[in-house]
């Protein structure tokens, strides 16, 4: 086949992917910031900010809309070659269908290879602004976790002072808390007092600490069984404090993982993340056979041209349902989670070539 086909094809798909995607960019920052508007109802803040903070999160939201983006553009750059008979121009010279989707596939699997590792740390870095300026603006959270190679750290809210936390190991229920320290410190960052345990036990509403020395400023060292430092943390809040795999770029995802699990944590969330980014070229492949496979049939201008795109609309929704299930099954340990990360994508290229051989060959 001619390169110059080849071109032609991969610029017309090109172009498809760049208007479906700035047309779900705008639409994905009109909702968010109808919804950033609704939860700023009762608070006075700035409207730039909120605009910034829109700003901010569609490009996530872009980058995972990105399947379906590349699924409607696969859909028009077909459907505009059967409006002008150009489809029929093509395979009545002797082209195949594979050859006409062989420009498609490469172009798709350059994206996904794009999307994952060079727009995805954009990607992260924008969704983390975002979160920091939500819970500053919006959650007001008084407590924050940032784990490291050497331990957690832990920052909670007393009642007139707060509180530094340091952990070498934490449980994976987040309950224990192995040789922990507590710096505590008044409102305005003056030291208070030290606490040393040998381990700390989260109960209701409460810090549980065991072998406890206490070191205070001009006063001697108080050594005691227990003490109870109060808290409004659970396990939920302590393993939600981190920060959401969508968060980290690509790069750095692995050595968060490996610290996660040295640290005694879950990084199922993280790791099928990172599996899920792996996953993007093939997913977006899949949604190019699926594209296909609800055209190949159409034979005229106007016929079943509506059906088409509504049946690839449904099969989108179904993939996505499927995936989530399947993502779910891998979090809750029912499936390993490199093997629901990858799951969609193959299920779905599988199904889109049986649908085009089927259609195509008979």
């Amino acid at each position: 086949m001619p390169i110059t086909f080849y071109k032609y094809l991969a610029r017309q798909f090109f172009v498809w992917v760049v208007y479906v995607v700035a047309i779900f960019f705008v639409i994905v920052f009109l909702v968010d910031f109808m919804e950033l508007l609704r939860r700023a109802s009762d608070q006075n803040i700035d409207l730039r900010v909120l605009l910034r903070m829109a700003f901010l999160k569609a490009p996530s939201m872009a980058g995972k809309l990105l399947p379906f983006s590349v699924l409607f553009a696969s859909m028009m750059t077909l459907w505009r070659m059967i409006r002008n008979q150009e489809l029929v121009v093509v395979r009545a010279a002797g082209i195949s269908i594979w050859q006409v989707l062989l420009p498609l596939i490469i172009l798709g699997l350059l994206l996904g290879t794009f999307r994952a590792f060079v727009f995805n740390p954009f990607e992260a870095a924008t969704l983390s602004r975002f979160e920091h300026l939500e819970a500053r603006y919006l959650k007001g959270k008084g407590s924050f976790m940032a784990v490291s190679p050497s331990g957690l750290w832990l920052r909670q809210s007393l009642e007139e002072n707060y509180a530094i936390i340091y952990a070498q190991q934490i449980s994976t229920d987040g309950s224990h808390l192995t040789l922990p320290s507590v710096f505590i410190y008044d409102n305005k960052d003056s030291f208070i007092s030290r606490i040393d345990a040998g381990r700390a036990v989260l109960m209701q509403g409460k810090w549980r600490l065991e072998n406890v020395r206490i070191s205070k400023v001009d006063h001697p060292i108080l050594n005691q069984k227990e003490y109870v430092l109060e808290t409004d943390l659970t396990p939920e809040k302590i393993q939600d404090s981190f920060a959401p795999p969508e968060t980290i770029s690509f790069w750095n995802l692995k050595d968060f993982i490996h610290t996660l699990e040295s640290s005694g944590f879950s990084s199922a969330r993280h790791r099928l993340h990172y599996h899920v980014l792996l996953s993007t070229p093939l997913l977006l492949c899949a949604m190019i056979l699926v594209a296909m496979a609800f055209t190949v049939h159409i034979r005229s201008r106007h016929a079943k041209v509506f059906y088409a795109f509504v049946g690839c609309i449904f099969a989108s929704f179904l993939l996505h349902i499927m995936s989530d299930v399947i993502m779910a099954m891998g979090l809750v340990g029912r499936l390993p989670v490199s093997v629901s990360a990858w799951v969609p994508g193959v299920v779905v290229s599988l199904l889109g070539m049986a649908a085009i051989l089927h259609l195509e060959d008979g």
